[in-house]
């Protein structure tokens, strides 16, 4: 089931769901068991805790990765223009047992957690959440799998767009060249529903008569992972988002 996330009334987004086929050994959650952790910290405006722990495929601990928290809703920043600053934010790491802890949670909304090893051989995955009746939010255990690049274009009428790309939830931003080419390094994978991976994008492009008018577009897209790219096609229509066939 998908979750539609609504754009700013003043500035209308294009929303797109993007979905690939992991190809290859995807090793998701292993585990419903408890999961200690030590201090963590939080975002110091309510009682939720968040408790995950990260292992590589041998089944040996994550030391030290990166986890970052954001809410689903979060954008990078592009330049003041969609910055979600006021959003809950943290950065925790994980134990030399792999778990790690994130509290002082607002138990109302729900939190997307990334977990990156930091190494230039990037593996790590991806979480997103919500709060139930109780206050904690016992994550399952995961393996950790490579983060592969994202590349593609934004064009409008075959012309390459000025535009940014984000997606919701995620430290990640791209900008697109002189040819309507991006690049978003490092897409982690986290739980996929049959083997389809699915994200929210955001995408901010300037019209020819030089304003930000945008619209409200969802759609799925498949693209088979070939080695640790994932590419995409976009073109601007109508105000619209499309993928480019």
């Amino acid at each position: 089931m998908k979750t539609k996330i609504n754009g700013s009334s003043a500035l209308p987004t294009i929303l797109i769901v993007l979905s690939f086929i992991i190809i290859g050994v995807l090793v998701l959650s292993c585990s419903n068991s408890p999961v200690a952790a030590g201090p963590g910290s939080g975002t110091g405006v309510g009682n939720g805790v968040a408790l995950g722990k990260v292992l590589y495929a041998d089944s040996t601990p994550l030391i030290g990765a990166t986890v970052r928290l954001r809410r689903q809703s979060f954008l990078a920043d592009t330049s003041g223009k969609l910055t979600n600053a006021g959003l809950g934010i943290a950065t925790v790491y994980t134990d030399s047992t792999g778990a790690f802890k994130v509290d002082s949670l607002d138990t109302l909304f729900t939190y997307s957690i990334e977990v990156n090893n930091n190494k230039d051989s990037a593996e790590g995955t991806w979480y997103k959440f919500g709060f139930d009746s109780t206050d904690t939010a016992r994550l399952l255990t995961r393996i950790v799998a490579p983060m592969p690049r994202f590349v593609g274009s934004v064009k409008l009428a075959g012309l390459p767009q000025n535009a940014y790309i984000q997606i919701y939830g995620l430290e990640r931003i791209g900008r697109t060249d002189s040819l309507g080419n991006f690049i978003i390094t490092e897409l982690p994978v986290g739980k996929c529903e049959q083997r389809e991976c699915e994200y929210v994008l955001h995408v901010l492009a300037r019209q020819p008569d030089g304003s930000l008018k945008a619209s409200i577009y969802e759609m799925e897209l498949s693209a088979g992972l070939n080695g640790n790219v994932v590419h995409m096609d976009l073109e601007l229509a109508n105000g619209l988002m499309k993928q480019k066939h």
